[in-house]
């Protein structure tokens, strides 16, 4: 009863946003995520804001900070999220869970970030991975690419559009414009050109991280999870330490019934620094399925201890302790006693608790 009981909750927080809060909610919000840095003052442009829904961490929106060091996501429904913010130059922020209730129109949140040992200081900071041939773009492109990046700030995405097709009629090898006109379409919905920008960033540099994981979240949400797969391992063949395609892969791999594989790469990212506890959900809800159940508790234990505050945490302590509750109550049972020979009760062969 207990594993069933994980599996319907399991359900629930991946199942998409609407589905979710249909007949439900009927007021949507405006959330500002203002991205400060620890040393002092606003955060660069161009880092990436994950918004993540549910106990599960569902990506609900995407979008890069603007030369505020800000983002506004629109139309949301109330629910449970949190914040992530990466790029270059810092290390992983996390707002912490938060929820956006039905009462609200608009909500702000801030996330701190720290800046990398490495990073120089108002160095700028475009992505994840830069190719050798961007690091010699003409002086002209490069001054309509930063016109474009004043357009997105200002959220106006056709102005930044006309701007960065400039700069690669110029250079057409700017993998980190074609990047940017990926997400410009994507803020227009215009999915298509987004797709066709973001493959041209990856023709022109194949180690283009940022355009790589962003086709990733995009074939995840089109449920094309070997596209996905593809586009995620050329990412971390370029970085095998990037902790952010990890943690998706290990969420394509749990939708595609590859749960061994799922845990490991879990394994993975809890190896690295990194902020990103949902992986020990995943990790768990892999290895219940597996029936391994005094391993999935350890993982969920962990996630606590790595969030142990806001919506997420408390929905995640829910489900241990039913878990725990549920193991509890097996082992109190009387056990049958081992068969002589084969793949009885009490024999190596058997698949752990039923």
């Amino acid at each position: 009863m207990m594993s069933r009981w994980l599996s319907l909750f399991l359900a629930l927080t991946t199942a998409p946003l609407w589905a979710q809060m249909a007949g439900t909610y009927h007021s949507r919000a405006t959330l500002r995520v203002d991205v400060i840095l620890s040393t002092g003052g606003h955060a660069p442009p161009h880092l990436r804001v994950q918004l993540r829904q549910g106990t599960n961490g569902t990506l609900a929106a995407m979008d890069q900070t603007n030369s505020s060091g800000n983002v506004e996501f629109q139309e949301l429904d109330p629910g449970d999220y949190d914040v992530l913010v990466t790029g270059d130059g810092i290390q992983p922020g996390d707002s912490g869970g938060f929820n956006i209730p039905e009462t609200r129109d608009f909500m702000s949140v801030t996330v701190v970030v720290k800046p990398t040992a490495e990073a120089e200081p108002g160095a700028e900071m475009r992505g994840s991975s830069v190719a050798a041939a961007d690091l010699n773009v003409p002086k002209k492109a490069s001054k309509e690419y930063d016109r474009a990046e004043e357009e997105m700030a200002q959220n106006d995405w056709d102005k930044a559009i006309d701007h960065l097709n400039k700069a690669i009629a110029i250079y057409p090898q700017y993998s980190a414009a074609y990047n940017d006109l990926g997400v410009c379409y994507g803020r227009l919905k215009q999915e298509d050109k987004q797709r066709e920008a973001l493959l041209k960033a990856i023709s022109v540099n194949d180690h283009c991280i940022p355009a790589l994981v962003n086709l990733a979240h995009m074939e995840m949400k089109d449920n094309h999870l070997l596209d996905a797969v593809e586009s995620l391992n050329k990412a971390i063949q370029t970085d095998p330490t990037n902790v952010e395609a990890l943690s998706l892969l290990t969420q394509v791999e749990y939708m595609q019934g590859h749960y061994d594989q799922a845990i490991i790469d879990a394994h993975k990212v809890h190896g690295l620094a990194h902020h990103y506890s949902i992986v020990h959900y995943t990790a768990a809800s892999a290895l219940q399925k597996e029936n391994r159940i005094p391993e999935a508790i350890v993982e969920l234990e962990v996630f606590l201890q790595e969030e142990p505050q806001g919506p997420r945490a408390d929905a995640v302590r829910r489900v241990l302790g039913a878990m725990q509750n549920g193991q509890s109550a097996l082992q109190s049972q009387p056990q049958s006693p081992p068969h002589d020979k084969g793949g009885g009760a009490g024999s190596d062969a058997g698949g752990g608790v039923r």
